[in-house]
């Protein structure tokens, strides 16, 4: 598993970001080389996730918790509300 900061007693925003958590925790391997931040402030932003790999670099994350229902129109070509 990634080291993950905080590591217990993770209160989420969403359950989107509490599945993203756990699955960040169960795939980044080898372990001991990921570490991943949930909402860190970094100069009053906040993304949800950032994953860092020495080899890859810094990966930041915004979890959308969609569900089908809402979304009411969806295009390939525009990006219209």
């Amino acid at each position: 598993m990634a080291t993950m900061i905080p590591s217990d007693d993770v209160e989420f925003a969403t359950d989107g970001e509490r599945q993203f958590y756990g699955f960040i925790q169960s795939v980044a391997k080898p372990d001991s080389q990921f570490l991943c931040w949930y909402t860190p402030d970094i100069e009053d932003k906040e993304p949800d996730f950032i994953l860092f790999f020495p080899k890859i670099g810094l990966v930041v994350f915004e979890v959308k918790d969609w569900a089908l229902n809402q979304i009411q129109k969806a295009n390939r070509k525009s990006s219209e509300r």
